[in-house]
């Protein structure tokens, strides 16, 4: 067994020493769709022991420290510093990752990636009414309106459905 495979053998077993040498072999910025804490805002709990996920949940390490793991059906990607989303990510599973998310970091999120993902993000969040805020004012502003619209609907569904009750009662 190669040192990498070891180290990630140790990692996947609990050893955060050997996590931490994986991630420490990084190089450059991940650029891909993201979703991580504010700024300093990383609070580890739920999934997550001392910043490391339950032996449990883990599938996979990688020899640069990204974590693989399991949240309802969805697979997560964990480098350490944010949850890697890949393109064509189902709308389910962005709520698993959000709730993943909220977990970890708590309910203040920074959402890195193509405008479509961050719209995306905000979409799920208002349609599932996730009680999270965005560090990026317009993200955050979109949310906040999307939210509003949901509300706004369901007020309006509800007055219609009443509407039918007493216009159908009044038949009767």
């Amino acid at each position: 067994m190669g040192w990498l495979d070891w180290l990630a053998k140790e990692a996947k077993n609990g050893n955060a020493e050997a996590l931490a040498v994986l991630r420490s072999r990084r190089s450059g910025q991940f650029k891909g769709n993201q979703v991580s804490a504010k700024q300093g805002n990383d609070k580890p709990n739920g999934y997550f022991k001392d910043g490391f996920i339950k032996d449990d949940c883990v599938e996979s390490i990688s020899k640069i420290g990204t974590v693989t793991y399991k949240a309802g059906s969805t697979t997560i990607r964990d480098d350490g510093k944010r949850l890697i989303v890949l393109p064509d990510t189902t709308q389910d599973a962005l709520v698993d990752i959000l709730q993943v998310a909220m977990k970890k970091y708590g309910s203040h999120l920074a959402i890195k990636g193509t405008e479509s993902f961050r719209l995306e993000i905000a979409e799920v969040a208002a349609q599932n009414k996730m009680r999270v805020t965005f560090d990026d004012k317009r993200l955050e502003q979109y949310r906040q309106q999307l939210m509003k619209q949901h509300a706004f609907s369901r007020t309006q569904s509800a007055g219609q459905k009443q509407s039918v009750t007493s216009t159908t009662r009044r038949s009767l």
